[in-house]
């Protein structure tokens, strides 16, 4: 007994070496004998021979390789309580049949059926019964001495033996589960390096390492704390990978178009990357969450089935998938503000309850502003910034290897104050490249200042792009552009970004059916905007293409139309959804238009949404806008007062003296905004205004002056030209 429990330590300690193995086995096979073997010590020690003869008879005979048993099964096999009972009844009363029924009931208890036939346990047990009848029948004492003796014993030990047979299953059953564990884990592992290394394959086709360029964020306090201290309320800004690492629970916040969904992507790619350089422990899952909608398979359903669907889709067995995220996950949800819930389906609330129950996970959620209150309180927020201009530099010299028409780029954006405010956002300079490329070699300007006639100059790209491949397209371009204008506009108005197939067919029918145009299927027009890629398709699902910036486009050309008709729109100017449409349609009206629908905000004191839609209208209209915006300076409000500056910093020159007066506010964050968005209002044109301003009595009003001309002056000076004369130059 001692002996099985040294070697049930090794066991646990996986210490086996051959010579342990060996005598073990011996132990496991011979164990009957054994007992007969320790009853010896009370037989006269004439027979003693005998039941030596036993003991190794057994051993070689379950030895035999035919009876397919390794040590540890017979060892458990002849610990069995109901194992010992019946041999100790065939010694008093040798009935084979009897004693035969119970070890073939036994066998099949502890081993499977799978593993051993009827005729191997008949084999094995067969053998057992021929060694001890020829001692038996040689000894007849023999019979005699194991009844009494086994008959004290059995009593005594039965517990012990028990005992050790359980730490036996235990062990093997330890063991089993560690070997199983093992290659679970293996499998994980393999799975897993397969998935990754698909993200760094993806990524080689897309380049998006090579052309990224790392925004920086800012994080943004609650309120309620930049009340309580007021000292440290400044918001810190970081890089975004830096702030990632910093938070597990993370917001990133931003305008259209601002990076987001490429910044989630480039995260997908540096953390699968760090995983498989052993950098780091936190294994990326991307999902995208413009395809999460009222869907009976989700209604019903929590998030988790919406996260399987997409993790199969990116190679990831539910398996695999469950190990992820009971472990170290970053989850990567792109797009929170285009979830729209229903009466029946509320998207939110079951994101909020997955993240509850895999709350050991890291969450990065993208976002535009003010579609995340649900889950605000358990988030650190931050916003993107804006592009700087050695941002802008790096962005275009990325995307651009012509050096010569980078720099003109460049150049025209620099000089440029309305259109580098546009260019600011990263969707679109990217937009503003294609287009330059395009029309690099072309007369006229390379760029138009306005962002709606830059997707329109886009999208023009895209139409020239196809004949360059020689892939012509069926429909004609006004008839597909206008059955994308019918279709996003529908999207638009359910607050949806995506619907089935068979539905988009229904919202081209109209334009299919133009009779000013060539009759042609529905299919075939969608066909022709997924080769575009302004719109993609997903299995029985289509959905925007390129970037949700498209469908609000494309919508603002029917809301155009509308207002234009002499429809009233201005439910629209309320919707959160709607704001980016808005806007465009204010940057598609003609001069006769733009004050009325600026004033139509205005009517609905709309006001903040006025100062994005300003930009065309006349001075009358934005002057009116600023007396306006003044009074709101005046709320008991803060947020009412920090917004009302910013207004007034897009509407630009024409509120510059209401800014200035702010900058005298006893409010001191309502002063800091003030003096950053005269910063961004003043250029080299208002000197005379800041200098004036240096004479002030207030201390925070002329150091606001002094730090702005300083900067403008700056800013002069770096474009003098140094060392340009041609005799200095061939010195």
């Amino acid at each position: 007994m001692v002996l099985i429990r040294k070697l049930i330590e090794k066991l646990r300690r996986n210490s086996f070496d051959s010579r342990d193995t060996m005598v073990f086995s011996e132990l496991a096979l011979g164990y009957l004998a054994n007992l007969i073997y320790d009853s010896s010590k009370r037989i006269p020690g004439e027979i003693f021979d005998t039941y030596s003869k036993v003991y190794y008879k057994a051993i070689e005979e379950f030895s035999n390789k035919k009876c397919k048993l390794n040590g540890i099964q017979i060892d458990t096999f002849f610990h069995q309580k109901n194992v010992e009972n019946a041999i100790r009844e065939y010694l008093m009363n040798p009935d084979k049949l009897d004693c035969s029924n119970v070890l073939i009931q036994e066998f099949f208890e502890v081993f499977s059926e799978e593993d051993f036939s009827r005729e191997d346990a008949d084999l094995i047990l067969n053998s057992f019964f021929v060694i001890i009848d020829a001692e038996i029948e040689k000894e007849p004492e023999l019979r005699d001495y194991l009844i009494l003796n086994l008959a004290k014993r059995t009593d005594k030990t039965v517990q012990e033996i028990s005992q050790t047979v359980q730490e036996i299953k235990e062990v093997v059953n330890e063991s089993k589960a560690d070997q199983s564990r093992k290659e679970l884990d293996a499998d994980f592992e393999k799975s897993l390096e397969k998935y990754l290394n698909k993200i760094l394959d993806e990524e080689g086709k897309n380049g998006i390492s090579d052309v990224y360029t790392e925004l920086s964020a800012r994080e943004i306090l609650p309120i309620t704390l930049k009340f309580r201290d007021r000292e440290n309320n400044k918001p810190q800004e970081f890089e975004v990978l830096e702030l990632v690492e910093k938070e597990e629970k993370l917001i990133i916040s931003g305008e259209s178009g601002s990076g987001k969904t490429t910044t989630l992507r480039w995260l997908n790619y540096i953390l699968a990357k760090s995983y498989l350089e052993g950098k780091s422990e936190n294994v990326p899952l991307y999902i995208e969450l413009n395809s999460y909608i009222a869907e009976e398979r989700f209604i019903k359903e929590p998030f988790d089935a919406y996260v399987t669907m997409k993790a199969k889709g990116k190679g990831i067995s539910e398996e695999t998938l469950r190990t992820i995220l009971k472990g170290k996950a970053t989850i990567l949800l792109d797009g929170f503000d285009l979830l729209s819930p229903t009466d029946e389906f509320y998207p939110h609330d079951k994101i909020s309850n997955f993240i509850t129950d895999y709350n050991n996970c890291r969450f990065v959620i993208s976002s535009r502003p003010g579609f995340f209150e649900s889950i605000k309180s358990s988030f650190k927020v931050s916003e993107l910034e804006e592009l700087t201009d050695e941002k802008i530099g790096i962005f275009i010299n990325r995307r651009i290897s012509n050096k010569e028409l980078a720099n003109t780029l460049k150049d025209k954006i620099f000089k440029n104050q309305q259109l580098k405010s546009i260019l600011s956002n990263p969707m679109m300079l990217y937009i503003a490249i294609k287009v330059a490329m395009e029309q690099k070699d072309k007369a006229g300007d390379l760029l138009p200042s306005n962002r709606s006639k830059l997707y329109e100059a886009f999208i023009s790209t895209l139409f020239s792009h196809q004949e360059k491949k020689g892939k012509y397209l069926c429909a004609d371009r006004t008839q597909i552009e206008n059955s994308l204008t019918d279709l996003y506009f529908k999207l638009q108005c359910r607050n949806e970004v995506s619907c089935k197939y068979s539905e988009a067919l229904k919202f081209v029918k109209r334009s299919s059916e133009d009779p000013l145009f060539r009759k042609i299927s529905p299919q075939v027009i969608l066909e022709d905007c997924f080769k575009l890629g302004i719109l993609n398709r997903n299995d029985n699902y289509v959905s925007y293409g390129i970037h949700q910036s498209f469908q609000e486009y494309f919508a603002a050309i029917k809301l155009k139309e509308l207002f234009e008709s002499g429809f009233d729109v201005s439910e629209a100017f309320n919707h959160p959804k709607w704001e980016e449409v808005v806007i465009f349609a204010s940057e598609m009206l003609d001069s006769d238009s733009i004050d009325e629908f600026v004033d139509s905000m205005i009517s609905k004191d709309e006001l903040f949404l006025a100062s994005k839609c300003v930009n065309n209208a006349s001075e009358k209209t934005k002057e009116k806008l600023c007396a306006l915006l003044a009074d709101k300076i005046d709320s008991r409000y803060r947020l009412d007062k920090i917004n009302s500056i910013k207004s007034l910093e897009r509407i630009g020159v024409t509120g510059i003296s209401i800014v200035i007066e702010v900058l005298e506010n006893e409010d001191s964050d309502v002063r800091m905004s003030a003096a950053a968005a005269l910063g961004k209002i003043c250029t080299v044109k208002h000197k005379k205004q800041l200098e004036d301003l240096l004479k002030s009595d207030n201390e925070f009003s002329v150091n606001t002056a002094f730090e702005i001309l300083y900067d403008i002056e700056k800013e002069e000076r770096s474009k003098v030209v140094l060392f340009n004369d041609e005799k200095f130059l061939k010195t």
